[in-house]
């Protein structure tokens, strides 16, 4: 048995697949701390698992413009957590193992609290690079924004001195760390249920007027967290309105918030209002869903006749590998990170990020070859689960536990 502790400010995250794996296993303790302000939109429930919130204490002197805004923010929920922390040992508990995502740094003092637990941090995104993120987008970056970049790593550095094990979920994420740390991360994916993205034989998928979409229909589909310039939203209305005067039969599914979550208007809705305003979509054909739950978007995976993903070169979001396990014919951003997962023309399909016209050729391609386009469905589904299946993640957690000697040779995760 094992005492484990995961730390996430938005548990269980990137961890929810090993959480209940190891939940399943009554012999071991596991116990979770999270932000008492956890973005729970898109969370699951892990049963087994005490989740205690820290944060909830923690005020704020700076507004969110000033450069020193997002480093108080990590000192002070740092801080928290280690408080909750000393909490739990006094109650008797005292972890074998920590998972932390080390994204906001919140794990950086637990090392004082708990000095003989293992450590294995999560790494996400290192801001490294001149040409990723809002840098890809602007090339004339003002050095103030470029210093708050940099001052972005601090937290996450702070957790990389205490690592027992470092691990990142992409090639392409491990590669963003400076060599020093680059060198120790394991690529271990957080795992895809196979089951969850079988398509029935006849899926459906119900608007919000009644109207009831089919396979039988030509459906473009696109996901993401909200509106935003990181994830091509603008590129894709441009390409939708162009498909509009080409197809007359075909529907377009967007399931995102009207906010921008990454870059320039974070938390304000001004680049949908933006690019609304300057694009006419028929509201007949294109049905903007909103933040829906999992199991809706399992339904629109599952009808979809071609999906759409677009990607500065960033974090690679889960929705892209759910719609390659779900057999779609994506359509994406010829960037780093898809193209770690995406062949051109063998498991998908590439164009260029700003490119709406080469989008909109591609998906008028994809919706003319539906029919004919099976072996690429199966080459997407096929790929992603041979490199992220559930198996294959838990494996690869085995043996890093096994590493740490936290698991015998011959035991199971759970």
């Amino acid at each position: 048995m094992a005492n484990i502790l995961f730390v996430h400010a938005n548990f269980p995250g990137q961890f929810l697949w090993l959480a209940r794996e190891l939940a399943r296993d009554p012999a071991h303790v596991i116990k979770a701390l999270s932000a008492a302000n956890a973005d729970t939109r898109l969370n699951e429930r892990v049963d087994g698992i005490e989740v205690l919130h820290y944060g909830a204490e923690v005020t704020l002197d700076r507004p969110a413009q000033h450069i020193l805004s997002h480093t108080e923010t990590f000192i002070r929920n740092a801080a928290s957590l280690a408080l909750q922390a000393d909490a739990l040992k006094r109650g008797g508990f005292y972890p074998d193992v920590i998972y932390t995502h080390t994204g906001w740094g919140v794990g950086a003092f637990l090392h004082n609290v708990f000095p003989s637990a293992k450590q294995i941090k999560y790494c996400e995104w290192y801001y490294n690079r001149p040409e990723t993120g809002i840098r890809f987008l602007r090339k004339d970056q003002q050095v103030e924004r470029i210093i708050a970049d940099d001052l972005l790593n601090l937290p996450l550095l702070a957790e990389l001195s205490h690592a027992d094990r470092l691990i990142a979920p992409t090639e392409w994420q491990r590669q963003q760390f400076p060599p020093a740390y680059r060198d120790q991360i394991t690529v271990i994916p957080d795992g895809l249920d196979p089951t969850l993205f079988e398509r029935p034989l006849q899926p459906s998928f119900l608007l919000d007027d009644g109207r009831r979409l089919t396979r039988d229909d030509r459906i473009v589909t696109y996901v993401a967290r909200g509106a935003d310039m990181f994830r091509g939203f603008e590129t894709f209305v441009q390409a939708i309105a162009r498909l509009q005067t080409q197809f007359k039969d075909f529907h377009c599914l967007i399931a995102c918030d009207t906010k921008s979550y990454y870059g320039p208007g974070h938390g304000t809705e001004d680049h949908f209002r933006d690019v609304m305003q300057a694009t006419a979509l028929d509201p007949q054909r294109v049905h903007f869903l909103g933040t829906i739950d999992r199991q809706r978007y399992l339904g629109l995976l599952r009808v979809s006749t071609v999906h759409v993903y677009l990607t500065v070169p960033f974090v690679l979001s889960w929705s892209m590998l759910e719609a390659m396990a779900a057999g779609c014919i994506v359509v994406a951003s010829d960037t780093p990170p898809v193209a770690e997962f995406i062949t051109a023309g063998v498991n998908g399909h590439l164009v260029d990020f700003f490119d709406a016209d080469a989008l909109s050729d591609g998906l008028a391609c994809a919706l003319n070859e539906s029919g004919s386009a099976t072996a690429m469905r199966e080459a997407a589904r096929d790929s992603v689960l041979r490199r992220w299946g559930m198996d294959i993640a838990m494996e690869a957690h085995k043996d890093l536990l096994r590493g740490l000697d936290l698991m015998p040779a011959s035991a199971q995760v759970a």
